[in-house]
């Protein structure tokens, strides 16, 4: 159950596709309706956001192509696995605003940490990953 209340978006929208399993950072919630606002108020008008992904239990993350990783000798998983510990991680489009205007937003909202924009599949994945120095990552895959 989502902690913080939240205008623009469904449980159903972030839990798990696969097993409903929801378990987010607040944080990462508040950065989503934040940044649903000032697109809002940027535009003057209602701007849509949808969820294609955000919480995923082990088995939907893998299947998603979410991968684990071993970092300094500790297993990182995907910032969208929400089985061992809160997910911070969206996948977002807009009927209201194209893929690559969607990810030039989210960069300069400042309101994650890490922003990817997707060529192939058109979406958009931010996350709230602490950074050191508060730093932002984002970058284009051709995925």
């Amino acid at each position: 159950m989502i902690q913080t209340k939240i205008e623009n978006f469904l449980e159903n929208e972030i839990k798990c596709k696969c097993c409903g399993v929801l378990n987010i950072s607040d944080k990462a919630i508040i950065s989503l309706q934040a940044f649903r606002y000032m697109l809002n108020n940027k535009y003057k008008r209602n701007i849509r956001l949808t969820v294609n992904s955000g919480c995923r239990c082990r088995k939907h993350n893998k299947a998603e192509g979410g991968v684990d990783e071993i970092r300094n000798g500790i297993l990182v998983t995907s910032r969208h696995e929400c089985t061992t510990k809160k997910s911070d991680a969206f996948d977002l489009i807009s009927p209201d605003l194209d893929y690559k205007t969607l990810y030039q937003e989210a960069v300069d909202s400042k309101m994650f940490n890490t922003i990817i924009r997707y060529d192939i599949k058109h979406f958009v994945h931010v996350d709230t990953e602490p950074r050191p120095n508060f730093e932002i990552k984002a970058w284009s895959w051709n995925k």
